[in-house]
């Protein structure tokens, strides 16, 4: 029963605030109106642009990022230096072939494997500072070889020596010099034995050491070899003390001494080290580079 004598109250104040609300108008019609400041006395807003005179020029707002779609190829996306960058393409895909630079700052690209069923004999000439390869290269060997050695000499043609014609076929005993003033290759003598896989190294006294490289076939080759280009002629070096036909590493010293480093010792990588002493004409020759 006391709930019922409630129910006049709440209906006289409803009744109450619904006058009011029509006497007074609507509720929102009572907010403060907003006030826009004129340029005069307001702080320009961080994403505003301000306007700019005809003479007067501003720093604009970065772009947003491209799409992938618009984003620079890699052959233009250069991010200065310790960055690498794309520079074409080879005339055709190479593995296992050699490279030698010219003091003209060119690359001869020479040989290789292009699939695993064949070698190529062709070239590439990569020339700086346009980063282009040469749309005219050399003329190709006159062989096909993979695993070969590519030997610059002090006359300026280069030494190709050894190989294979075939991806895991035997090795080649035949070299051949390519002469960048005639632009030719022509047969240069052949070393006693053959090998693959290799390494050569220019000496101080402008002879080229060949040592190590597989024969192919399961014979290896136990000697090393120094190629002479004033005679054209491969004579005998005394072979290592450990059997090391691949991947050993040669290096050049300073007073002519060549060392070589590591290589598979029959079935295990070794970590000995040895140097090789010329003799007497181990120190740089009239005409040697």
């Amino acid at each position: 029963m006391k709930g019922l004598f409630k129910l006049p109250v709440l209906v006289s104040l409803t009744v109450l605030l619904g006058a009011a609300c029509v006497a007074q108008g609507p509720l929102v019609s009572k907010a403060t109106p907003k006030v826009t400041p004129t340029s005069s006395s307001q702080s320009p807003s961080p994403l505003a642009v301000p306007s700019q005179s005809p003479s007067q020029s501003l720093p604009q707002p970065p772009s947003a990022s491209p799409s992938p779609s618009q984003q620079a190829s890699p052959a233009s996306a250069y991010a200065g230096p310790g960055s690498w960058i794309s520079r074409g393409e080879m005339s055709t895909p190479r593995a296992d072939f050699a490279a030698v630079a010219f003091s003209s700052g060119e690359v001869l690209l020479i040989g290789g494997e292009t699939s695993s069923t064949t070698d190529t004999a062709t070239v590439d000439l990569f020339q700086p500072p346009s980063d282009t390869f040469n749309p005219n290269p050399p003329p190709p060997m006159k062989t096909p070889r993979n695993g070969l050695s590519a030997t610059l000499l002090p006359n300026g043609k280069v030494l190709v020596a050894g190989g294979s014609s075939t991806p895991n076929g035997p090795a080649l005993a035949s070299a051949e010099l390519y002469d960048p003033t005639t632009n030719t290759w022509s047969d240069a003598a052949p070393m006693a034995e053959a090998r693959a896989h290799h390494v050569a190294v220019l000496m101080n006294n402008g002879r080229v050491f060949v040592a190590g490289g597989d024969g192919g076939g399961g014979v290896d080759p136990q000697t090393n070899e120094i190629y002479d280009p004033v005679t054209n002629t491969w004579t005998g070096a005394q072979t290592f003390f450990g059997y090391r036909p691949s991947g050993p590493a040669l290096a050049v010293l300073s007073d002519g001494r060549v060392m070589i480093f590591g290589g598979v010792s029959l079935v295990q990588p070794g970590n000995n080290l040895e140097i090789y002493d010329p003799g007497p004409v181990r120190t740089t020759q009239p005409g040697a580079r």
